[in-house]
C-alpha cells in the first residue's frame, strides 16, 4: 500500500500512522538539513496543520469513537524517539544481538547493567557498559530517556558517587523481540520474555556484577557497600 492509496479507515491503523508520521517527518528533516527547504518553520506548520486537519476528518470514520480507550497498545521500537533509534543497535549488543539484529551470542549478566563514574574519574555524563567499554558509553540524555519509558532503573548512587542502573524486564523483552508492554499495563513476571530475564538476574546480584565491572573499567577505584531496596549493590575491593 503507498501513500497515496491511504484512506482515513488505514489510519486508524496506529501503527501504520505512526509510520507514516515518522517518514514524513524524516523526509522534512532531510530537506531542511541539505538546504533544499526555503522555509522550514513554514514547512513544519503546514505538516503539522495536515496532521490537525486529518485526525478533525477522522471523527467522521464509522466506529472509531467506539473504540477502547483502556486498549493495551505495546511499545514498540519504532515509537522510541529518535534519539533512541539511533542509540538502539548498541543496547542490543548488550543482549547479545548484531548490529543486523541476528542472535550472536547468549545475554550474560553483564549486559543487564550500566555504570557511571565518579566526578573525579571523568565521564560523569556517560554511561559505560562492561561489554562495551569505555571506547562506546551512553549519553545521560539516552539512559534518562531509556528510564522514562521504564526500560533502565532509575539510576542508585553508590558511596563513592558511582551510579548504576540495570535494564529492567521490559526493556529487555523490547531488546530481544522488539516490543515490549505499555507502562500502564505492566504486571511485573508477565513478559514474554521473564523466564530468560529472571535467570539472568536471580542468582546474580549486583554486587557481583558491579565487582567484576569495576575491576575491568578501573584499577584504582574502590566502591563501598550501599544498600538500595533493600539490596547490597556494591562493594568492589582493589585488585
Amino acid at each position: 500500500m503507498n501513500r497515496a492509496s491511504l484512506t482515513l479507515q488505514d489510519l486508524t491503523d496506529a501503527a501504520l500512522r505512526k509510520s507514516l508520521f515518522r517518514d514524513m517527518s524524516k523526509a522534512l528533516s532531510i530537506e531542511i538539513a541539505r538546504g533544499a527547504c526555503a522555509d522550514g518553520p513554514g514547512s513544519i506548520a503546514k505538516l503539522m496543520e495536515r496532521a490537525f486537519q486529518t485526525g478533525f476528518a477522522m471523527r467522521a470514520v464509522p466506529g472509531l469513537g467506539q473504540q477502547r480507550d483502556d486498549f493495551a497498545l505495546p511499545l514498540k521500537e519504532a515509537d522510541l524517539p529518535s534519539t533512541l533509534l539511533r542509540q538502539l543497535y548498541k543496547f542490543k549488543l548488550l543482549v547479545g544481538l548484531g548490529m543486523d539484529g541476528s542472535v550472536r551470542r547468549e545475554p550474560t549478566p553483564k549486559g543487564m547493567v550500566l555504570l557511571m563514574f565518579p566526578h573525579s574519574g571523568g565521564g560523569r555524563d556517560e554511561w559505560v557498559s562492561p561489554i562495551l567499554k569505555r571506547s562506546s558509553p551512553f549519553s545521560l540524555k539516552v539512559i534518562n530517556q531509556m528510564t522514562q519509558f521504564g526500560l533502565y532503573e532509575r539510576p542508585s548512587e553508590l558511596e563513592d558517587s558511582w551510579m548504576i542502573t540495570r535494564m529492567t524486564e521490559w526493556g529487555f523483552e523490547l531488546l530481544t523481540t522488539g516490543a515490549t508492554r505499555g507502562m500502564r499495563d505492566r504486571v511485573p513476571g508477565s513478559s514474554t520474555t521473564y523466564d530468560v530475564f529472571k535467570s539472568l538476574t536471580e542468582n546474580v546480584t549486583p554486587f557481583d556484577v558491579v565487582q567484576n565491572i569495576a575491576a575491568d573499567l578501573t584499577r584504582t577505584e574502590r566502591l563501598e557497600p550501599i544498600v538500595s531496596n533493600g539490596t547490597t549493590i556494591g562493594n568492589p575491593s582493589r585488585r
